[in-house]
């Protein structure tokens, strides 16, 4: 499918220069009720602030949409949907401010969920990023979850650069029990990690975070920093994993949302969940 602009009075194609750096941002914003619109209106300030490239939204309602046609950053971009029928009763969503062709595809599932992505247009001489999103299936369903990430590396294979963003209900810690029911970090056997079906289904693709951050665990469900998480949990379920063709460099990845909304009481944060945003530069054929 095309992206299409946000708002009607957008030009139909996105301002866009030539890119030596591409900027993307992952964020599931959490669709349930709790202040709801202070949230909301937190997480659009942050993206006007940080203007990344691609954005990537999991757990987006229909009414989210709708109140982002309202906000003036937001004609900066093309959306993978401007009226919320892709994401009812909740889905994903992508917004480029490069020229994108952006496109749905099913995947096997109980609750609903797809893969979307977009080859974004990265600039003259950097060629074609294929970005994709997920939202992986919820709760203690490793297996539908490994099927979700083989359509999505059948998704990615023809890319030579590629990067799949998203939260993958899964952590590099513990596993989604363990994070539940253990009460503290650590583990409670030594059986075979989720995470390592990363390396048999993704093995071309670099899980970023621990890359750029070694030592640091880097949890985004996180009980212990955010206050609207109500029972212990720690993990790092919100991924960015990439395949960087020749020229390519990751330059940066930091959370982003982890502090209290100004204002607002202080254990209120916008999402359950803080974001991640990745930054990666384009040095030139025969570079990276």
């Amino acid at each position: 499918m095309s992206a299409t602009s946000l708002l009607s009075s957008a030009p139909a194609a996105p301002h866009s220069s030539p890119a030596r750096r591409l900027s993307i941002l992952t964020w599931n914003v959490w669709f349930e009720r709790v202040e709801y619109d202070a949230r909301v209106t937190e997480i659009f300030r942050q993206c006007s602030d940080l203007r990344p490239d691609v954005i990537a939204f999991q757990e987006v309602l229909p009414e989210f949409v709708h109140s982002l046609r309202k906000e003036h950053w937001a004609s900066e971009y093309m959306a993978s949907d401007t009226d919320g029928s892709t994401v009812r009763p909740y889905g994903v969503l992508m917004l480029s401010r490069l020229p994108a062709e952006m496109a749905v595809t099913g995947m096997p599932s109980r609750m609903g969920r797809s893969l979307l992505s977009a080859d974004v247009a990265a600039g003259e001489g950097a060629g074609s990023v294929r970005v994709a999103t997920v939202h992986l299936e919820s709760l203690n369903n490793p297996q539908y979850r490994e099927q979700q990430l083989l359509v999505a590396a059948n998704a990615l294979k023809q890319s030579e650069t590629s990067v799949l963003v998203g939260d993958f209900n899964f952590c590099s810690e513990r596993s989604w029990a363990e994070g539940r029911v253990l009460g503290r970090e650590g583990r409670t056997d030594d059986a075979e990690l989720e995470n390592a079906v990363l390396k048999r289904v993704l093995p071309d693709h670099v899980d970023v975070w621990p890359a750029l951050h070694p030592g640091h665990k880097g949890y985004t469900f996180d009980s212990t920093r955010n206050g609207v998480i109500r029972q212990y949990e720690q993990m790092r379920y919100d991924r960015v994993v990439a395949k960087l063709g020749e020229g390519w460099r990751p330059a940066s990845i930091e959370m982003v949302g982890t502090e209290p909304i100004e204002g607002r009481e202080r254990w209120l944060r916008p999402s359950d969940h803080f974001g991640l945003l990745f930054t990666m530069v384009f040095e030139g054929a025969g570079q990276g």
